[in-house]
């Protein structure tokens, strides 16, 4: 993370203005955002984790508790964990290897299988998008609800159309490690001006707190109870919910970013455009990610195809002890987490493609402030390590 001159005074004046939760920078910041992702809404919230709890909990609003979530169980965990904190069950559906996203045929047998499943969480992978539009078709087709993941995934584009514009709702994080980087912070965004609403009363404790003017509805019809018992909209709540709300310091730093992030997105493709280019020869050893210049890459995931030569541990190791710091991705939640033991046999080789690439799978950084010594350098020690497989191949 390299904080710039104008983010240090951006923090400096919300120190000076007294004013350090929501305030004019949370506003902004949710104009700004809403803009970029191409909705009419977007609301704030303390994290990626948040606002897909504050998401799920909205949507229980119109479609009851305890639904069945259908999403992958090659994600981070926030994604299965927010299905089982708002009440709800999570559904696994396998991946496709190509987008390591759920498989649209999968996704289908599912739904004809079970028709109790009210929600489908698509989780866009470092960047790259699921074929959302499929997936959107077939959610229409069996009268389900989508919604976004797109937490490592915004400032893509999929067929010219941002992801997270294509669902009812989406999500975003702002995690250190994430495009824009605002230490904890996550959004909302939606088209339904009604979900919008739930939100923001969500993520505030449940209070009827002004969405937008006084012409509200649910304000309107509180207003004779508030001025009866002298109570203030703050403090009147008709729903059961936490604290979500954010800082001036996350949406001061974000707003900020925001003005760079075409060249942020910009940097972290070419850096993919260049890893791919330089290791394509060994494709009979890996498999490298889908390369579109529409595409905001989170990180650079690397598949080994040929394990019995070389393995992701040993590959790994062989890469941090040069300095190339890397990451596992993932595994499969439900074999592999002790937290989702109870989802264990019931999903006992049923998400074959899940195992396959969870086990396989890594990933380096693209980031933007990676300099091109630092790049080559990188590329040199993936190029070494991959030689040397190679020449077990040839013998």
């Amino acid at each position: 993370l390299i904080i710039t001159k104008q983010e240090k005074k951006t923090i400096n004046k919300i120190l000076d203005s007294n004013m350090i939760s929501e305030g004019k920078y949370t506003s902004l910041f949710e104009k700004k955002w809403a803009k970029f992702i191409g909705t009419e809404y977007c609301t704030a919230v303390n994290s990626g984790t948040s606002a897909l709890i504050v998401g799920l909990r909205a949507l229980n609003q119109r479609l009851g508790n305890n639904i069945k979530v259908a999403t992958t169980a090659f994600t981070y965990i926030a994604t299965v964990n927010s299905i089982i904190l708002t009440g709800n069950t999570p559904v696994f559906v396998d991946i496709e290897q190509e987008t390591k996203a759920i498989c649209p045929k999968k996704l289908e047998e599912k739904l004809q299988e079970d028709r109790d499943i009210k929600v489908v969480i698509l989780v866009h992978i470092m960047g790259i998008p699921a074929k959302v539009d499929e997936i959107k078709y077939i959610c229409d087709k069996y009268k389900v609800i989508l919604f976004e993941d797109c937490a490592q995934s915004y400032g893509t584009k999929y067929k010219k159309q941002m992801l997270g514009s294509y669902g009812l709702l989406s999500d975003c994080s702002f995690f250190q490690a994430h495009t824009l980087q605002c230490g904890e912070l996550g959004s909302l965004n939606t088209n339904d001006r009604d979900l919008a609403r739930l939100f923001n009363k969500l993520k505030s404790n449940g209070r009827t707190a002004i969405f937008d003017t006084e012409k509200e509805p649910y304000y309107k019809n509180s207003k004779e109870h508030n001025e009866h018992f002298d109570l203030h909209p703050r403090y009147y709540h008709d729903l059961v919910s936490g604290n979500y709300r954010t800082t001036e310091f996350s949406t001061g730093l974000a707003c900020e970013q925001i003005k760079t992030i075409k060249q942020t997105i910009k940097k972290r493709n070419d850096n993919v455009k260049k890893l791919n280019k330089e290791l394509e020869q060994y494709s009979e050893i890996i498999e490298l990610p889908i390369y579109h210049k529409d595409y905001a890459y989170l990180g650079y995931p690397i598949l080994i195809k040929r394990h019995n030569l070389i393995s992701r541990r040993e590959f790994r190791d062989k890469l941090e002890a040069a300095k190339v710091e890397t990451r596992p991705l993932y595994g499969n939640l439900v074999a592999d987490m002790p937290s989702l033991a109870q989802y264990k046999e019931l999903y006992e080789g049923k998400l074959p493609v899940t195992d396959y690439v969870g086990r396989q799978t890594f990933y380096v950084g693209c980031h933007q402030n990676i300099n091109n010594k630092d790049l080559n350098y990188m590329i040199k020690t993936l190029k070494r390590i991959l030689d040397d497989v190679l020449k077990k191949v040839k013998i």
